[in-house]
């Protein structure tokens, strides 16, 4: 399983407020374009089925991806990443 560099808290909840009840194209206006599109999909860890998503890379000082996931019923989830460790 690939790990992350940690990512600074206050700068995930700075980019938080200023997502949070956004659209995928008020987050594109935010975060700029995104470098990966992805759905429709179901999802295997719960019932939710995915209607599209944006993988946004290069986001920050150590939040290095932000993936916005639209659900089917309109909601958004988010999740944060720092840069990917090296493999030793």
């Amino acid at each position: 399983m690939q790990k992350f560099e940690r990512i600074d808290r206050q700068e995930m909840m700075e980019l938080c407020e200023r997502l949070y009840s956004k659209t995928l194209e008020e987050i594109t206006t935010v975060l700029g374009p995104p470098s990966r599109e992805f759905g429709p999909s179901q999802s295997q860890t719960d019932a939710k089925s995915i209607k599209r998503g944006y993988e946004f890379t290069g986001v920050g000082k150590t939040v290095y991806q932000v993936t916005a996931t639209e659900m089917e019923d309109g909601t958004i989830q988010l999740n944060f990443k720092g840069k990917p460790l090296a493999d030793n």
